[in-house]
C-alpha cells in the first residue's frame, strides 16, 4: 500500500490575512450560487457586513442603490 501524504503550501495563508485586514469590514459582493452565498453568509455573519451585490461572468448587479464605489470596497467571495 502506498501512503498517502498531503502537502499543503501554507504560503497562501498570510496573503489571505493580508487582504482580509485591509477590508473595511462594510460590504460583500458575491457570485450567485451556492458557494458564493454560503462564503457571503459566512463572512456577513462573522463581520456583521452587507451583501450589496452580485455578479456574473458578464454582469454585476448592486441592490439598494450601491454605487460602484461601494463595490470597490466590497470583498468579493465565491
Amino acid at each position: 500500500m502506498i501512503p498517502l501524504t498531503v502537502s499543503m503550501d501554507e504560503e497562501w495563508l498570510p496573503q489571505f490575512n493580508q487582504a482580509l485586514d485591509s477590508w473595511n469590514k462594510r460590504f460583500i459582493i458575491t457570485s450567485p450560487d451556492v458557494d458564493g452565498l454560503l462564503s457571503a453568509s459566512l463572512m456577513a455573519h462573522r463581520f456583521n457586513a452587507r451583501l450589496i451585490g452580485v455578479y456574473t461572468t458578464t454582469h454585476l448587479i448592486l441592490f439598494d442603490d450601491f454605487t460602484n464605489e461601494a463595490a470597490k470596497e466590497a470583498l468579493w467571495v465565491d
